[in-house]
């Protein structure tokens, strides 16, 4: 199988979840999606994948944007693996729908359980049932693998009835209003300007000005900054102050940074 697999990643659980995806579908590549940077058909590729964090019970706005630019050739099969810490609402639904616009179609998508990694809401999760999300999460992706290789579809997984209606509203809701919470974020004086957080900023969204750190207006809510901050120095608001970080523990922060 000739596979492509486009991944976008905050913290690395959905780095991590297309890595072990890309280790068991032999000759497929890993691409980060970046804001800007569109894909032409590949007529060798039969095989398209897309791996991202749920927000908000829907797709990060950088995500939507990518795929609605996506070139597609009405044969390719097409994969969708979300990663979330509970409930997936109807993404992947939305991506299907994203899909059809363009005469494509979702063969297959799936979701996949990783760590809470959104500290806005509260504690990272304890590291014994972060391991036991990680470990279940291993025997999931090869079987979704058996069905990738295959090429077999299966209907995209969704919560219920209710939370997939009001998730579509809540999501765009989310994706629609969220640059303007990035005013939240401020440095306390553990800040040594290393400038993790500008390197590991997906949308390029954080400046120095006049040896202070500002955040601009294309904030996906991604959390890469904060979680990656190396001395726990970036907060937002009055709530993550004492609230612990997490990043997938697999994932150095080299394979976060852009490289393309």
């Amino acid at each position: 199988m000739n596979a492509k697999i486009y991944y976008f990643s905050g913290t690395g659980n959905s780095l991590q979840v297309a890595k072990d995806l890309a280790a068991e579908i032999k000759g497929s590549k890993l691409r980060a999606i970046r804001p800007g940077v569109y894909i032409d058909p590949d007529d060798e590729v039969d095989c398209v994948g897309f791996v991202y964090p749920v927000y908000a019970w829907g797709a990060p706005g950088l995500v939507v944007e990518f795929i609605k630019a996506f070139l597609l050739k009405e044969t390719t099969y097409v994969f969708a693996v979300v990663t979330c810490a509970d409930s997936p609402g109807g993404t992947l639904l939305e991506i299907n729908k994203i899909l059809a616009a363009k005469g494509a179609s979702l063969s297959a998508g799936f979701s996949i359980k990783q760590p809470s990694n959104y500290i806005l809401w509260g504690d990272a999760e304890p590291e014994d049932s972060q391991q036991n999300k990680i470990i279940q999460s291993k025997d999931r992706i090869k079987q979704i693998a058996i069905l990738i290789k295959h090429k077999q579809r299966h209907k995209p997984e969704t919560s219920g009835y209710v939370v997939n209606k009001l998730g579509g509203l809540v999501s765009k809701l989310f994706r629609k209003n969220i640059w303007k919470q990035a005013k939240k974020f401020w440095v306390d004086d553990k800040c040594n300007q290393c400038q993790t957080c500008i390197r590991i900023c997906p949308t390029q969204n954080i400046k120095m000005e006049n040896e202070k750190l500002s955040w601009g207006n294309k904030c996906e809510q991604c959390l890469a900054c904060l979680q990656w901050c190396p001395r726990e120095a970036i907060q937002y608001g009055n709530k993550t102050v004492k609230r612990k970080r997490y990043h997938h523990p697999d994932i150095l922060l080299e394979e976060m940074l852009p490289n393309d």
